[in-house]
């Protein structure tokens, strides 16, 4: 499930007029089926696909990717299905520079999108640090990627380490500093972020 193209295209239909919150809640349809929206500020949330869990044993590092100990590494469908593994510090996340060959062998083996990183920012108004690389999808790095902010959200979860609500930054190594805005609840995983209108435009005839 991209968080993208839901989130900015429930705001522009929103911003255009052609649908209206109902106590501000909204329904999209998309490949991934009926995904239900609710707006708080200029803030819109889309409510993650329920992810299916696989937990990879035995694994020390993601294809060369050091693991912070235990080392868990969880591959996560929620559309896009992603390798998900915590490093120590966000000082060694920030410094990856994977081998973009192999690890698109290593991740087109597992049927797998991509690999998604996450690592404790240190920082005052953020979690954690992410980065999500998916070579073997066209994506060298996804300067902000929805499914892998959500896949990192159920990772969280299902290690029992769930926080209600909490900011991620991701992009900072491509020139760009994204947030992204999670809610974990009991039965759900719920993305958000802001959009902002770049081009207006109309159809003519």
């Amino acid at each position: 499930m991209p968080g993208h193209p839901t989130i900015g295209s429930g705001y522009a239909a929103i911003t255009a007029g052609l649908a209206s919150p109902r106590e501000g809640q909204l329904s999209q349809e998309c490949g991934a089926g009926v995904l239900a929206l609710r707006t708080e500020g200029r803030k819109i949330y889309v409510r993650s696909p329920q992810p299916k869990i696989a937990e990879l044993k035995n694994v020390t590092s993601a294809f060369g990717i050091p693991l912070a100990p235990p080392a868990h590494l969880l591959k996560v469908d929620v559309g896009p299905v992603w390798l998900v593994g915590e490093m120590s510090d966000a000082g060694a996340l920030a410094a990856l520079k994977p081998d973009m060959t192999a690890l698109a062998e290593w991740t087109q083996s597992l049927a797998a999108t991509g690999v998604t990183v996450f690592a404790p920012s240190g920082e005052r108004d953020c979690a954690f640090h992410v980065r999500s690389f998916a070579p073997g999808a066209g994506v060298l790095e996804d300067p902000v990627c929805g499914s892998g902010n959500i896949s990192v959200g159920a990772y969280l979860r299902h290690f029992g380490r769930e926080q209600s609500a909490y900011v991620t930054r991701q992009g900072m190594q491509l020139g760009r500093d994204g947030r992204v805005h999670m809610r974990l609840e009991r039965e759900a995983i719920w993305l958000g972020g802001e959009a902002v209108v770049c081009v207006e435009g109309t159809l003519a005839a």
